[in-house]
C-alpha cells in the first residue's frame, strides 16, 4: 500500500480517515495493475456465443484501463439482439465492444444525522456500494460487399468482430490483441524458450566452424550444382515476367503458353496446355445443338439462345404518372452504341486432364466438398482448406480458371465481355433512366412509356450498364429500333400488349443498369417524379458524352422477365463422334452461368448417364465409344437458370496420341558454348514402366545426345530429369528437342518444366 491511514487507541476517527482508506487502497490496487501487469486497455472473458441466427450472448468478464479495473457478472451472461441490425443487401461487421460503466447500487436504509448540535437522526435510502461496472453494446460497421471492421478510439475496447449478411451471423471472431495474457501462461512459454536455447545454443556455437570446413570440402561441386539451380530458377522467372528470350544466356519455360514452342518445326507434334501433353491423334468438331428442336422442356430464341421452358412476369420498374416530355427537344447528334457478346465458358474432359502443371503447390493437394454439379468446390494442402476461387488468377473482365482431376473449366464470371463486342452508330439525343437491379434474372421484353409517335423518325430503345452511377453506351446489352408503325402506345385503348419482345438478356443482381431511349423524332414518353417508386436518376446526353442529371423526372418503363418451372432441367444434345473412338471431350460455348447454378455435361455409355466429374470413373476407357449421346443438365432456381448460345458454340471429340515431339525456336547465345545441361520435371504419377522421356540437341544439321542422363525424385512426387550435352563443336546456336511417349492412352505423360543453361 502506497499511503495508509493510521489509527491509535481512544483517537477520534473521522469521515476523511474512512474516505482516505477507500480511496488508498484503490489507488495502489490500480497502480500494481499499471505497473506490473499491463499498462494499456485489456480484457479477460467476455466470450461472445451465437444463440440464434440474429442473437448471441456475452460472457461474465473483466476490463483492465491502465490500472483501474471493471467487471461484468449477469447469470447466464448478457444477451444482445442483433436482429435490428442485420444488413438488408450486402454484409457487415458488427463490434461488440466494451467501456467502464461505475454504478452505486446496494440500495439500503441507514440514519443520517441532519442536526449536528441537537443529534437528530433521520432514516434514508442510500447506496451502500460502488460496482466498478462494465457496458456492453454491439455497434455496426458499414454496410458492404467487402466490409470493413469498426475502429473505435478512446476507453471503448472491443472483445470481438461479428460478421452479418442478410441470413444473419456468419462467423464471431473474438479480438485476441486485447486479450490479457496469463502469467502461468506467460511463464509456461518463457520456460520454453529457456529449454530450446539451452539445447540450441551449443550446436549454433559451432556452426560457423563446421560451415567452413564443409565449403573447403565440396567447393567446386557445391558452386556447381548451385549455379545450375541458381539459374534454372532465374530462367522460369524470366519467363513468368515475359522478358524476352534474348535477355540473358539460358532460359525456362512452364509450358503455360508457346512462348519458347516452334510448332512449324518438322516433326512437331504436341499440346502446350497447362504443361507439355501428347498430341491428338484424331479430332472431330461439331456444333452444339439441341437433339430435339420440339423438346417442351428447353426453348431456343431467334438468335439460337437455349434456355429451359419458362413463364414470364412483369415489372414495372417506373411506375406513376407525372407527365410528360418530348424526346426530340434537343439537338440531336451520332452516338456510337457497342453491344457486348455473351461470355465464354469451357469444359474439358480426359484423362490427360488429371493434373494442372501450372504451380506444383496445386499438384499435391486435394479438392473436397462438392456444388451442384459436383464439382469440387475447396482445395485442400497440408489440412488447410483453400476456396476453390482462389487457386486462379482474375484478369480485368473476371475471366477465372478453375482446375479440377480429370475435369478442367474455365468460366468468365462476367455475363458479358468487352473484349467481343459490335458497334451501331444511332443520330439522335439520348434520354436514360438508372434502375437498381436486385437479383440475377432473364429479360425478353421491354415496354417503353410512349404517349404520343410522330409520323416519321425510328426510336431506339434498350438496356445497358453504368459507370460511375452514369448511363455507359460501351456496355449494351439489348438495343431494338422501330419505326412508328411498331411502336406500340402504352395510353392506347385495346387489347394489344404495348410491351416488345427483345432477345433475352442478362442482369446481373446487386448492379445499377440503364434504361435509354434514343431518337430524332418527336415521341412522347411518360415520366414520373419522385413520389412515384424508383431506384434510379434520369439522365439526358449532350455531344462529347456529357451526361446532365435531372431530379424530380424519372422515366416510366417495363421489363418482363422470365420464370422457370423447375430447378434442375435434363436437356439431351445432338449425339457426338469419332472415328476410331472418343477419348476426351472439349465443349467450348457462349453461356451464362449465375452464381449458385451449375451446367453438368454427361455421357451414355454402358446403359446409363455418367456425368463428367472427378467423383465418379472416368466413362471415356477402351474400347472408346465411336458414338456417345450427350446430355447437359441445367441447375438453377425458379428466378434464373443458365443458358447457352447454340450458334458458335462447338464440342471437340479427341483421341491421344501416343508419341509426341516438342520443338523450340533456336537460341542465339552471345558467345559459344561447349556444354549445355537441359532439365525437364516429369510430373507427379510418371511411370518409367510405361512412359519414356528423351532429350537432344540440334546444332545445324547436327543432333546430339546426352552424355550423361540422371533422374532425381522431388518431394512432390515428380521426377527431375537432367541430360548433360558436351558438344562436339563450340556452338552459339541451338534448338531443344524433347521426345516423349507412352504405351497406354488411360496413362498420359505430362512434362510440366524446363530449363537449359548452355555454359563454356
Amino acid at each position: 500500500m502506497l499511503r495508509q491511514t493510521l489509527f491509535a487507541d481512544r483517537q477520534e476517527v473521522t469521515p476523511e480517515d474512512l474516505i482516505h482508506q477507500s480511496d488508498w487502497i484503490k489507488e495502489s490496487d490500480d497502480s500494481i495493475v499499471l505497473d506490473a501487469v499491463d499498462a494499456g486497455r485489456k480484457f479477460v472473458g467476455f466470450e461472445v456465443t451465437k444463440v440464434t441466427q440474429s442473437s448471441v450472448v456475452v460472457a461474465k468478464g473483466r476490463l483492465y484501463l491502465a490500472g483501474p479495473r471493471f467487471f461484468r457478472d449477469d447469470p447466464g451472461g448478457y444477451p444482445l439482439d442483433l436482429n435490428g441490425i442485420r444488413p438488408q443487401l450486402q454484409s457487415r461487421y458488427v463490434a461488440v465492444v466494451i467501456s467502464p460503466d461505475p454504478k452505486d447500487t446496494s440500495l439500503e436504509e441507514r440514519d443520517v444525522v441532519t442536526d449536528v448540535e441537537t443529534g437528530v437522526r433521520v432514516p434514508q435510502q442510500v447506496n451502500t456500494e460502488r460496482r466498478q461496472s462494465v457496458r456492453i453494446e454491439a455497434v455496426p460497421g458499414a454496410e458492404s460487399v467487402a466490409p470493413t471492421r469498426p475502429v473505435f478510439e478512446g476507453v471503448a475496447v472491443t472483445v470481438a468482430y461479428i460478421l452479418m449478411d442478410t441470413s444473419g451471423i456468419v462467423r464471431i471472431e473474438r479480438n485476441t490483441d486485447r486479450v490479457l495474457d496469463n502469467l502461468a501462461d506467460v511463464a509456461g512459454r518463457t520456460r520454453g524458450v529457456e529449454d530450446w536455447r539451452a539445447a540450441a545454443e551449443p550446436l549454433l556455437n559451432g556452426v560457423q566452424t563446421q560451415l567452413g570446413g564443409l565449403a573447403s570440402q565440396l567447393a567446386n561441386q557445391a558452386s556447381r550444382k548451385l549455379l545450375f539451380d541458381i539459374a534454372s530458377n532465374v530462367a522460369i522467372i524470366n519467363k513468368k515476367l515475359k522478358l524476352p528470350a534474348n535477355y540473358v544466356a539460358y532460359r525456362g519455360d512452364d509450358f503455360t503458353d508457346a512462348t519458347y514452342t516452334d510448332k512449324t518445326a518438322v516433326g512437331y507434334a504436341a499440346r502446350v496446355e497447362e504443361g507439355l501433353r501428347l498430341p491428338y491423334e484424331a479430332i472431330n468438331s461439331t456444333q452444339l445443338g439441341l437433339n430435339n428442336i420440339y423438346d417442351p422442356k428447353m426453348t431456343v430464341s431467334a438468335t439460337g439462345l437455349l434456355l429451359p421452358a419458362h413463364s414470364t412476369i412483369e415489372d414495372r420498374v417506373v411506375r406513376g404518372a407525372a407527365g410528360e416530355i418530348n424526346l426530340a427537344q434537343y439537338s440531336n447528334e451520332p452516338r456510337t452504341f457497342v453491344k457486348l457478346a455473351m461470355s465464354q465458358g469451357r469444359a474439358r474432359y480426359g484423362n490427360d486432364f488429371e493434373v494442372s502443371t501450372g504451380s506444383a503447390f496445386y499438384q499435391t493437394g486435394t479438392y473436397l466438398g462438392r456444388l451442384n454439379g459436383g464439382f469440387r468446390t475447396i482445395f485442400a494442402k497440408d489440412g488447410i482448406p483453400y476456396q476453390q476461387y482462389e487457386t486462379g488468377e482474375v484478369d480485368p473482365d473476371g475471366y477465372k480458371i478453375v482446375r479440377l482431376s480429370k475435369l478442367w473449366t474455365d468460366q468468365v464470371t462476367e455475363p458479358y465481355w468487352s473484349r467481343y463486342y459490335t458497334t451501331e452508330i444511332v443520330n439522335g439525343f439520348a434520354h436514360c433512366e438508372t434502375f437498381f437491379n436486385q437479383h440475377d434474372r432473364w429479360i425478353d421484353g421491354i415496354t417503353p412509356w410512349i404517349h404520343g409517335k410522330p409520323a416519321q423518325g425510328n426510336l431506339t430503345f434498350g438496356v445497358c450498364g453504368t459507370y460511375r452511377g452514369e448511363p455507359d453506351f460501351d456496355t449494351v446489352l439489348s438495343m431494338t429500333t422501330l419505326a412508328p408503325p411498331q411502336v406500340k402506345l402504352t395510353n392506347a385503348a385495346g387489347p394489344d400488349d404495348p410491351m416488345t419482345t427483345v432477345e433475352p438478356f442478362f442482369l446481373k443482381g446487386g448492379r445499377f443498369y440503364t434504361y435509354f431511349t434514343s431518337t430524332p423524332a418527336a415521341y412522347i414518353h411518360a415520366v414520373a417524379d419522385e413520389v412515384n417508386p424508383h431506384s434510379g436518376t434520369y439522365f439526358y446526353g449532350l455531344n462529347g458524352g456529357t451526361w446532365f442529371a435531372q431530379p424530380g423526372v424519372h422515366l416510366i418503363f417495363s421489363l418482363r422477365q422470365r420464370v422457370f418451372a423447375s430447378t434442375l432441367v435434363e436437356a439431351e444434345m445432338q449425339s457426338i463422334s469419332l472415328a476410331g473412338g472418343i477419348q476426351g471431350l472439349d465443349i467450348l460455348a457462349e453461356q451464362i452461368i449465375p452464381e449458385g447454378g451449375d451446367i453438368v455435361w454427361s455421357v451414355f455409355v454402358d446403359n446409363a448417364w455418367k456425368p463428367f466429374d472427378e467423383f465418379s470413373p472416368n466413362p471415356l476407357v477402351a474400347p472408346f465409344p465411336q458414338v456417345a449421346r450427350l446430355k447437359a443438365n441445367f441447375v438453377g432456381s425458379n428466378a434464373v437458370m443458365p443458358g447457352i448460345r447454340l450458334p458458335g458454340s462447338t464440342v471437340l471429340t479427341t483421341r491421344l496420341a501416343l508419341a509426341g515431339k516438342h520443338f523450340t525456336p533456336a537460341l542465339t547465345l552471345p558467345t559459344p558454348v561447349n556444354h549445355i545441361t537441359k532439365t525437364v520435371r516429369l510430373f507427379p504419377g510418371w511411370d518409367p514402366a510405361h512412359h519414356t522421356c528423351s532429350m537432344t540437341i540440334k546444332r545445324g544439321a547436327t543432333t546430339e545426345t546426352p552424355d550423361l542422363v540422371t533422374d532425381v525424385r522431388q518431394v512432390d512426387g515428380s521426377i527431375e530429369r537432367t541430360a548433360v550435352f558436351d558438344l562436339g563443336a563450340a556452338t552459339s546456336t541451338y534448338v531443344a528437342v524433347i521426345d516423349f511417349a507412352t504405351d497406354n492412352r488411360m496413362s498420359a505423360p505430362v512434362i510440366t518444366e524446363t530449363t537449359e543453361i548452355p555454359v563454356t
